[in-house]
């Protein structure tokens, strides 16, 4: 697991800033992601959470995207 400081260069999907990536966690709320190179800091920094996703999105995305 790597050290998150700004997350500037830190992935928020393919990057093991958690146990394990977001992307093997979430499966189904990955394929929904419009951008699947985002940044950490980009991520947490839009205040339009659906804006990163390709809407609508599968009842178990949404579900997933919850859970993070």
């Amino acid at each position: 697991m790597i050290q998150v400081k700004s997350g500037e260069t830190c992935f928020l999907w393919m990057d093991a800033w958690q146990p394990q990536t977001l992307q093997n966690t979430y499966p189904e709320c990955f394929s929904f992601a419009k951008n699947k190179y985002i940044s950490l800091a980009e991520a947490m920094s839009n205040n339009d959470l659906p804006a990163l996703f390709n809407l609508p999105v599968s009842q178990v995305a949404f579900g997933q995207l919850q859970q993070i």
